[in-house]
């Protein structure tokens, strides 16, 4: 078991230079193995998902903070609301 997991922690080589890879959810041993047939390689459809979700929560939040939601500053921000 230990070393399926850590299989599935470690970076793979192909994320290295990836500016998103410590954001990523790369690690679904489940969607890997359904997607490449290997639990520790991610799919390119993979890949593009995340960096398309982590590109469009990093613009959102950067809406809700430049609008000084009261919810999202709540939320991530506590000791801005004090």
């Amino acid at each position: 078991m230990a070393a399926l997991v850590a299989r599935t922690c470690s970076l793979p080589a192909e994320c290295l230079e990836c500016a998103v890879a410590p954001r990523c959810r790369h690690r679904c041993a489940c969607a890997n193995l359904a997607l490449t047939g290997a639990i520790d390689t991610p799919s390119e459809t993979l890949c593009f998902h995340e960096q398309l979700a982590i590109r469009t929560a990093d613009a959102a939040a950067a809406s809700l903070f430049a609008e000084r939601n009261p919810a999202f500053l709540r939320r991530h921000y506590p000791e801005a609301c004090r």
